[in-house]
């Protein structure tokens, strides 16, 4: 069965995907791994570049893991979020603030419009405050990037 958005004129998918494409929209989409290993992934829009031809984002873990984030300082860097008000969540998640992951916006916009159903919520104001704190404070993520995703000036 063809999804229903695809019964939309173009210009209005058009229009629905761009909408999507901002800071705080949360998205899950098949992501794949230095390993090869390709699974859903939660993650949240963070940032753009100037031109905005780039985006940031972090994503949504169900749990902080102890083998990848080995020190306090990195378990610290996590943002715990249980499911209240949060529709886009099943069980309490963790937002990684360790690091940012980069995507082509062109390509992420063409994903939305292909699928709407990658969108499946947004951030609040406040969780969004929370976040941009511990991205700010990260010194695992270099002036650079946070400067490039107005972060920092």
């Amino acid at each position: 069965m063809q999804p229903l958005g695809n019964l939309f004129p173009q210009p209005v998918r058009e229009q629905v995907a761009e909408s999507k494409l901002k800071i705080g929209s949360v998205l899950k989409f098949e992501v794949s791994f230095q390993n090869g290993v390709r699974k859903p992934k939660i993650q949240i829009i963070v940032g753009f570049n100037n031109e905005r031809t780039v985006l940031a984002s972090v994503f949504i873990n169900s749990e902080v893991n102890p083998n990848v984030f080995h020190s306090q300082y990195l378990k610290d860097l996590h943002l715990k979020l249980d499911t209240d008000g949060r529709n886009y969540l099943n069980h309490e998640s963790f937002v990684d603030c360790s690091n940012l992951i980069e995507y082509g916006t062109i390509e992420t916009k063409t994903l939305l419009l292909n699928n709407p159903n990658v969108h499946i919520g947004d951030l609040s104001d406040e969780d969004l405050r929370l976040v941009n704190e511990k991205i700010i404070g990260a010194t695992t993520i270099s002036k650079k990037q946070k400067k490039e995703f107005g972060f920092i000036k």
